[in-house]
């Protein structure tokens, strides 16, 4: 079917403009390999765009899991910052109330 759309459209077009269908049957080679070259472009970048998507998909999913494991076993406090955090404003308390304790205790 398209085949005999582009026969009947090149002799037509050198009916009516011979000089015009020359230049279009020129420009036509070209035209094509430009558009199957695109085509292939396109395909192959999508392709490894999906197995990029695919693979982050994974390490995500991979993440909720291990965080799930994290909250099952109740060591967020552990593995936070926050808990690192807190051991150390207790330890700096403690510090602190000591050095208040032997200053008070050498001023009385």
């Amino acid at each position: 079917m398209f085949l005999a759309q582009f026969v009947g459209g090149v002799v037509v077009g050198f009916y009516y403009s011979w000089d015009v269908a020359l230049v279009a049957c020129a420009t036509a080679p070209p035209c094509t390999f430009g558009l199957y070259y695109l085509t292939m472009i396109t395909s192959d970048t999508a392709a490894k765009l999906t197995a990029a998507y695919s693979k982050a998909g994974g390490v995500a999913s991979e993440t909720i899991y291990n965080m799930r494991t994290v909250a099952s076993l109740q060591c967020e406090e552990i593995k936070s910052g926050k808990g690192m955090l807190s051991e150390f404003h207790r330890y700096n308390t403690n510090v602190l109330t000591q050095i208040y304790r032997v200053c008070l205790n050498f001023g009385s």
